[in-house]
């Protein structure tokens, strides 16, 4: 953002202000991280699942199955494909 600033970007200065995510900033990308306690495996469950559908939830991808993004875990899960980010297997932790 300081580079842009710095050119003077006025175009991508206005889009980043009118599409910001966090209104604590003028100009802003990303949202802050919304860290939260796991406190229970169901808790641990229903994120696992945010997050393996997050890349078919917007119809703006291009993926019809979760498992078909090469960067999520949800290949590891649902086809057993080793996934290209080592990841710990859950499943291990929880007793399954």
């Amino acid at each position: 953002m300081k580079q842009i600033r710095i050119e003077e970007r006025q175009e991508l200065l206005n889009f980043f202000h009118e599409s910001r995510r966090d209104p604590r900033h003028q100009h802003s990308i990303w949202q802050d991280i919304q860290a939260k306690n796991i406190y229970s495996e169901e808790f641990l469950q229903q994120k696992m699942e945010y997050i393996h559908n997050n890349p078919v939830a917007d119809k703006g991808w291009i993926f019809d199955d979760r498992a078909d993004y090469e960067y999520s875990s949800a290949r590891f899960y649902d086809r057993g494909e080793i996934p290209l980010i080592p990841v710990d297997d859950i499943r291990d932790f929880l007793g399954y």
